[in-house]
Formats: C-alpha cells, structure tokens, sequence
C-alpha cells in the first residue's frame, strides 16, 4: 500500500471506530460490495489477503448482518512498542471496559476464552492471559474459547502501534445458527453466500441445487432471495436428510430435496434458470478418478436441464479437471472465475452461462 494511502487509512481509523473483517482469502471484493448494500456508512480503509479494516459508529449487532464474512473484530489500538505495555493500568482499564462493553451485548454469557497472538507461549503473553482471566472471572482455553481475543501490531501504521482485536460474536459468524446437521467437507457458510453475489439472484428463479449435501448453498441462496422453484438433489439420502434439518431450522422454502444421480437427473429439457453446485473435490468426498468422468457427465447434464442463458456456478478443487472440461464442452461460457483458499486448498468458483 502506498505510504499516503496508508497515512490517510491510518488518520481515518484514529477518528473512528474501527473494526477488522475476517474474509475467505480471494472474496475481498464481494464482502465489500456486500458490506457497501447493508451498511453504506461504513468506510474500507485497508485492504488485506483475507482481511478488511473497516471504520463504522453505527451499532456493532449492524454488522453481524454481514454473511459473507468469517468473523468481525472490534480493533482497540494501543501506542505502546512492546505488548507488556497493555498491562500498565491506563490500557488494561480500557482493555477490560472494552471487552465487557462487546460481550455486554451478547445473549449468554461467555464460559471461556481464547487468545490468539504470536508467541503467546511467552511469559508476557502468559502475564497478560493471567490478568484478562482474572479481570473477567473467565477461564482462559488453549485452542478456542467464546470470546476471542487477538493481539498482533497494528497492520496499518508505521509507528509501534500493537493492536488487540475482540471479536464481536460468540463464535464465527461463518458458523450458522442453523448447521443443527453438518456433513464432512460441508461448504464454508460464507463461501456459499458469496456465490449468490456472483449471478443476481431473482424471485423468478427456478433454481437447482447439485451435489446439495447438508444444504448449505441452498440455505444460503434463499436466505438472499426466494426463487419461484427451489431444489436440491444430492445422491446421498444421508446427505438429503442432514439437509432438511438444516433447512426447516433455517425457516426457508423449497420445493423437494430429490435423491438422484447428478449426471442423470430426473427433470425435462431447460427446466431451470439456474444452478449451483459443490461438486466433490476428491478429498473428504469422492475421489479424482471418478471425477474424470463426474464432471464432463454433470456439464452436459446441466447442459440440458437448463435454458439458453442460465447461470452455473461452482466450486470445485479439481481445478486441472475443470479447466479441461471447459476446454472441449460447447455448452458453457466462462463468466468469472475466482480463487479463494480455504485452510490450506485453493479452490475455485466457477461462474458459467448456457449456451
């Protein structure tokens, strides 16, 4: 970032309160534009991988609107070189106030807590572990904890500015209220929602829902906007199962969930306006060899189920396989294409229109 762009970030943030915005790295774009439609007040100022830093006095419960996002931060910054400082009085009375102010606004209260910081194996860190924990009464946990805390510099100034991030929600606003059923390898909840910015979803709508699994994309495409005819088809009846669960707890409408093969699916020619689908990557499930012959087999099914003109959008692993698939397929135009990581993969999110 240029220098008198990070200087006016950086003046931005000291005139508000700032927040950080946790993204899937790869969908930076989407949640600002997500973020620009539900809270206009608030400002982008810094642009990170997998990170926003926002400026916004609105209510903080505003922001939890966001679903395209992993988790939201509120960003206390502290002008003090080394995080010793945090313990001297002056900034551990505004830590703890700030802390009990955010987890004020939540519905239960926290049983523990988590902090997330770089050498937090140190006795400084330790030092400041032992004196949040005694200040909230609250048990700290190794690995996760209701309230997160995370300490780190501050990304955006140039001068020692150490930044400590308290997280605004019990857990991950990825994780949804609603996953009552989860599946292994079910989709990120954030992903999904990301995918309904990529083609405008319209209350006309006859969508389909391949590979459906526990529903997560379904969910979340209805959650955004009804359609006139709502599906999902997975070949899996465990998977139909976990999904209607989710479903009925999500309070959305569908019109069936239909145990069938995604390459012989049981609908008439150009049924449907639009399609989404998390085909197997070949990891948690399928494998790469039946893939060499799922994919070509669902781009041709789709092919026919769908419209001239209709929507396809996918996130698929199997980058190599889907890239020669699109090669040599006469049926589908490559829109857009984005890659995102996940924990370690790189998928990718395919948006392709019929023919």
């Amino acid at each position: 970032m240029p220098k008198h762009k990070k200087q006016r970030a950086k003046q931005a943030v000291l005139r508000r309160q700032s927040y950080v915005i946790e993204v899937v790295e790869g969908l930076e774009d989407i949640v600002q534009k997500e973020l620009g439609e539900k809270i206009p007040s608030a400002k982008v100022v810094f642009v990170s991988s997998g990170e926003l830093t926002i400026t916004y006095d609105g209510p903080p419960l505003k922001l939890e609107l966001l679903r395209t996002v992993l988790s939201i931060y509120e960003a206390l910054d502290f002008p003090v070189p080394r995080p010793k400082a945090l313990l001297g009085h002056e900034h551990f009375t505004r830590l703890i106030d700030a802390i009990r102010r955010s987890v004020g606004r939540w519905r239960v209260r926290p049983q523990n807590w988590h902090l997330a910081a770089a050498g937090s194996q140190t006795s400084v860190m330790q030092r400041v572990i032992e004196a949040v924990s005694e200040a909230l009464q609250l048990p700290h946990d190794d690995s996760e904890g209701d309230l997160m805390l995370r300490v780190r510099p501050n990304k955006i100034s140039d001068q020692p500015i150490w930044q400590v991030l308290i997280r605004l929600t019990p857990r991950p606003l990825a994780t949804r209220p609603w996953r009552v059923a989860n599946m292994p390898g079910a989709l990120n909840a954030s992903v999904a929602a990301a995918m309904q910015y990529l083609v405008k979803a319209r209350a006309d709508d006859r969508l389909l829902n391949i590979a459906c699994g526990s529903g997560t994309i379904l969910i979340e495409r209805l959650l955004t906007q009804p359609a006139e005819v709502a599906l999902g088809v997975d070949i899996d009846r465990d998977a139909l199962d976990s999904a209607l669960s989710n479903i009925v707890e999500a309070g959305v409408h569908i019109d069936g969930l239909i145990q069938a093969d995604a390459c012989d699916l049981p609908f008439p020619g150009a049924s449907f306006t639009s399609v989404m689908a998390d085909l197997p990557f070949g990891q948690l499930v399928g494998n790469h060899k039946d893939n060499l012959a799922l994919y070509p087999a669902v781009l041709d099914e789709v092919a026919r189920i769908t419209e001239s003109g209709a929507n396809f959008v996918i996130v698929t692993h199997e980058v190599k396989l889907m890239e020669q698939c699109l090669a040599t397929n006469q049926w589908w135009r490559r829109k857009q294409e984005i890659k995102i990581n996940l924990t370690g993969i790189h998928p990718r999110i395919y948006v392709l229109q019929r023919a």
